[in-house]
């Protein structure tokens, strides 16, 4: 899943999660979104996981989440 999500772009559709995957883009994002507070995930991927990271803290603060 890291593999894809550093080939891929960010916004997915489902059609090429499907496919490359079997996922909907929505299980997909659900996933790489929990792997994020992974610590092997980090250790694995650490510029793609800090990248992820610093994405979705943007996201957070844009929708008003903490």
């Amino acid at each position: 899943m890291l593999a894809f999500a550093r080939t891929h772009p960010r916004r997915c559709t489902d059609s090429v999660t499907r496919s490359a995957l079997g996922l909907s883009a929505t299980a997909y994002y659900q996933r790489l979104l929990a792997l994020l507070d992974r610590v092997e995930a980090a250790v694995v991927e650490p510029a793609l996981i800090d990248r992820l990271r610093t994405e979705r803290n943007i996201w957070q603060q844009a929708r008003g989440s903490t």
